[in-house]
C-alpha cells in the first residue's frame, strides 16, 4: 500500500467516496488518483500538482476530508532513520513537494503550525480558534504530535480543522506505516457517524498509541519473568520452560553479566514506556478540556450535532484514560520488580565474589604456613652444616697420605 488515502464524508451520515493518491515516481510530478465513489466503478485520473490542489479543495466546504498516510510502500526511496524496517516516511520527510504541501494545507484550511510539527521531536497536543469571531468564518484547529523517540514504532503528526458553519472536518495525517494507515482508515469507517467531530481522528490515534504502549508492557513483563527465572533470585513463580532452556548455560561470570544486562534493559525500557504513557495522559487531559470548551468556542448550542457527538467522544476519552492508568500502574510495578531483581543479582554475585575471596585467602594462609615449615627445615640444615663443617675440614686435613703421594701442605696456615 503506497498511496495516500482520502476519505470524503457527507453530512448525511454516509461515506461519499474513498480516494487513493499515489505519489509521483519520476520527474513529471504527476499523481495517480483512484476514485471509489458509492455505487460506481473506480475511476483512475492523472493529475498534475496544480490540478491536484483543485481536486483536494473541490468538496472541502460540503464534506469532511481525511487525508491519511502516506506510506512509502513498495516504492520506498530511502529508509526511515529511526525504523529502517518500516515503510513510513520520517517526520520531516514528505511525499509532496514543499510548494504543494503548503497549497494542500491552505486548501484544507489547516492550522499554520502544521509545518513546525514535522520538525518537532516532542509529543504534544494543542487546539485553538482560527479566523475572525464571526461564526460563518470561524474555525477550530488542532495539532497533535506523537513522537517515537526511537522506541515506539509510532511517529505520527496530525493537523485538523473544524468549520462550525458547514459542520465539516479536514485533517492531514503524516508518518503512518501501511498497516497503521489501514487501521486508521478502518476505524474511521467504523465510527463514521462521528465524522463531524474534530477530535475523532485524535482519539483514534491516542487509542493506537495506548495499544502500542500496552504491547510493550506485556513484552517487558515476559522479559522480566525470564530474567527472574534465569537468576533464580526470586520467590515468585518462574517460567519452567525457560528454566529448562537456560540449564544449558554455564553459570559463570558471563552468565550473570547477561542476566544483569537484561534486568537493566527491562528497567530502561519500562522508564521509556512510562514517559510515553505520561505524555499520552497529558494529551487525554487536554482533549477532555477541549471537549468542555469546544461548543462555546465553535458558537454551537447545546442541541447541536457537535455536542451530541462530543458526548460519545468524551466517553471514549474517559475509557482510554482509565486504561492508561492501569497500564502506567503495570509499568511502574515492572520497574520496581526489575530494580529488586537487579539488586538481588548484584548481591548474589557480590556474595559469590566474597566467598571466592575467602577461599583465596584461606589458600594463601595455607601456602604461607607451608612456606614457614620449609623455612624452619632449611634453618636446621644450615645449623647442622655450620656445626659439622669445621670438624670435617680438620679431619680431611690430618688423613695419612697414600703411598707415593706427597703429604698435603697448607700454605699460609
Amino acid at each position: 500500500m503506497d498511496y495516500q488515502l482520502l476519505l470524503s464524508y457527507k453530512r448525511d451520515d454516509y461515506i461519499d467516496s474513498i480516494r487513493y493518491l499515489r505519489p509521483p515516481t519520476g520527474t513529471n510530478r504527476e499523481y495517480e488518483v483512484v476514485e471509489c465513489a458509492q455505487d460506481s466503478l473506480a475511476n483512475l485520473r492523472i493529475l498534475t500538482e496544480t490540478e491536484l490542489e483543485g481536486w483536494l479543495s473541490d468538496n472541502t466546504t460540503t464534506a469532511s476530508q481525511f487525508l491519511l498516510g502516506v506510506s512509502r510502500g513498495s516504492r520506498q526511496t530511502g529508509n526511515n532513520p529511526a525504523f529502517p524496517h518500516l515503510d513510513c516516511f520520517s517526520s520531516d520527510s514528505l511525499p509532496l513537494s514543499h510548494s504543494l504541501f503548503v497549497k494542500v494545507l491552505s486548501a484544507l484550511g489547516l492550522p499554520d503550525a502544521t509545518p513546525a510539527l514535522l520538525h518537532s521531536n516532542s509529543t504534544h497536543f494543542q487546539w485553538c480558534t482560527m479566523g475572525p469571531s464571526d461564526k460563518e468564518q470561524r474555525r477550530v484547529g488542532l495539532v497533535m504530535r506523537l513522537a517515537s523517540r526511537g522506541i515506539l514504532e509510532s511517529d505520527m503528526t496530525l493537523s485538523a480543522a473544524y468549520s462550525p458553519a458547514t459542520g465539516t472536518v479536514t485533517a492531514f495525517l503524516h508518518g503512518c506505516t501501511s498497516d497503521q494507515q489501514e487501521e486508521v482508515g478502518n476505524k474511521l469507517l467504523a465510527f463514521s457517524p462521528l465524522f463531524a467531530h474534530p477530535l475523532l481522528l485524535s482519539v483514534i490515534l491516542a487509542e493506537m498509541r495506548l495499544d502500542a504502549i500496552d504491547h510493550w508492557r506485556r513484552s517487558l513483563w515476559r522479559l522480566l519473568l525470564d530474567v527472574e527465572t534465569r537468576s533464580g533470585q526470586t520467590g515468585a513463580p518462574t517460567l519452567h520452560a525457560a528454566s529448562q532452556q537456560h540449564q544449558m548455560y554455564d553459570k559463570g561470570q558471563d552468565y550473570w553479566v547477561r542476566v544483569a544486562m537484561d534486568a537493566l534493559t527491562v528497567m530502561q525500557l519500562a522508564a521509556g514506556m512510562e514517559d510515553h504513557a505520561n505524555c499520552l495522559k497529558l494529551i487525554l487531559s487536554e482533549m477532555t478540556s477541549m471537549l468542555s470548551q469546544l461548543p462555546e468556542a465553535a458558537g454551537c448550542g447545546k442541541t447541536s450535532r457537535l455536542v451530541k457527538t462530543g458526548w460519545l467522544i468524551k466517553q471514549k476519552v474517559q475509557s482510554l484514560s482509565h486504561g492508561l492508568d492501569i497500564t502506567i500502574s503495570g509499568i511502574q510495578y515492572i520497574m520496581k520488580r526489575g530494580e529488586a531483581q537487579q539488586s538481588a543479582v548484584y548481591n548474589f554475585t557480590a556474595q559469590q565474589d566474597s566467598s571466592m575471596q575467602k577461599d583465596i585467602a584461606m589458600k594463601s594462609a595455607n601456602i604461607a604456613h607451608s612456606a614457614k615449615l620449609d623455612s624452619s627445615a632449611m634453618k636446621g640444615i644450615a645449623v647442622l652444616t655450620m656445626v659439622f663443617l669445621p670438624a670435617t675440614f680438620m679431619a680431611v686435613g690430618t688423613l695419612p697420605s697414600p703411598v707415593g703421594t706427597p703429604p698435603l701442605t697448607h700454605a699460609g696456615v
